[in-house]
């Protein structure tokens, strides 16, 4: 769900050995030749295939990345004349399968307790996620590939974090700016905690106008 795998057959011992790891974050094309070569290239990487069946093989690829990303897809897709459509019934995977390929994307290891607390559902209505990361303690480290994570984001009902980040990472509120449009016509809820960097306040902000956002509390935070 969160990363691609290649394996090689061991012949000796007839069993699966991992080859390549390839994050779905990283990936920024996919181009199709006819009648059967598939090119997916990644941000470090390429990966050329030759398929038997290429309409029912993207297909199943495609339909998973979806259940990612959703509709928006964050890299380029040039596959005609093959033609595949986002799922008529959007049951995404865990949000937090976005957040572990990240992790992956950045070289991190993976996080369990952050990792669950990505999927917190909403009591009121279970399609929704209730995301708290103020409670808990964990490497700032992991800040960029959470933060990350928030900009892929649509089903969220109420979001509690930190406005900390790390050098090699966007500002909470240019992050946020994306996550609220993303969600604005679901985000209920906003809490953020000590922020000291402003840029991007005024997406920020015309971000809120454009959404349903009803309750917005800063905590720590001096303008």
């Amino acid at each position: 769900k969160a990363v691609l795998y290649l394996c090689s057959q061991i012949k000796i011992i007839k069993s699966i050995k991992i080859t390549r790891q390839l994050a779905w974050v990283d990936l920024q094309k996919i181009t199709f030749e006819d009648p059967d070569h598939f090119t997916f290239t990644f941000k470090t990487d390429e990966l050329n295939l030759i398929v038997e069946s290429p309409k029912e093989f993207i297909e199943v690829i495609l339909t998973n990345i979806y259940y990612l990303f959703g509709n928006n897809l964050p890299f380029e897709l040039q596959i005609s004349p093959l033609v595949v459509k986002p799922p008529e019934k959007m049951s995404r995977f865990p949000f937090s399968c976005l957040f572990l390929s990240f992790c992956h994307s950045m070289g991190l290891p993976e996080n369990d307790i952050l990792f669950n607390s990505l999927n917190t559902k909403s009591q009121k209505n279970p399609e929704y996620l209730c995301i708290d990361l103020t409670k808990l303690k964990y490497d700032l480290k992991y800040q960029p590939a959470i933060l990350s994570t928030l900009k892929y984001a649509y089903n969220i009902r109420s979001l509690r974090i930190s406005g900390e980040t790390t050098p090699d990472s966007e500002t909470i509120f240019q992050v946020l700016s994306q996550t609220i449009k993303n969600n604005s016509q679901c985000l209920y809820s906003l809490t953020l905690l000590n922020c000291a960097t402003f840029t991007g306040f005024s997406d920020f902000c015309e971000s809120i106008l454009n959404s349903y956002l009803c309750k917005i509390c800063f905590d720590g935070i001096i303008f």
